[in-house]
């Protein structure tokens, strides 16, 4: 064993980094208030952890959590989707694509059981 702690999900690994930070704000705090620091100078030494925190919370939560309950997770990137809000008809392109791969891979999968599986003529997509 390597001594380095194993976590089940994603989400928890960002937990344990949150636990961290909250840890080295309450110990920057310590230190602060020990040497008789004021307010300001409590604030200026906790916010680069503080912007760590909001991080965590706001970008890297949201995509643990999708990690961790998505049986798919699908990752688009390029100029047109880097815009805060991408053509519809971009959007709805690269869907139809992803669905048609989708569709093919589970008759591929479903071709392969030993009993006959029935797909549905239609799908809410259609």
């Amino acid at each position: 064993m390597n001594g380095l702690a194993t976590f089940p999900d994603w989400s928890s690994v960002l937990k344990r980094r949150a636990e961290l930070l909250h840890q080295q704000i309450a110990a920057m705090q310590r230190l602060v208030t020990e040497s008789n620091g004021s307010d300001e100078i409590m604030t200026q030494a906790c916010a680069p952890y503080y912007r760590l925190l909001d991080e965590i919370y706001e970008k890297d939560m949201p995509i643990a959590r999708a990690l961790d309950r998505s049986d798919l997770l699908l990752h688009l990137d390029g100029e047109g989707l880097q815009t805060q809000s991408p053509r519809l008809s971009l959007v709805t392109g690269i869907m139809g694509d992803v669905r048609k791969q989708v569709g093919t891979m589970i008759k591929t999968l479903v071709s392969s059981f030993s009993e006959a599986v029935e797909l549905p003529a239609r799908s809410i997509w259609d």
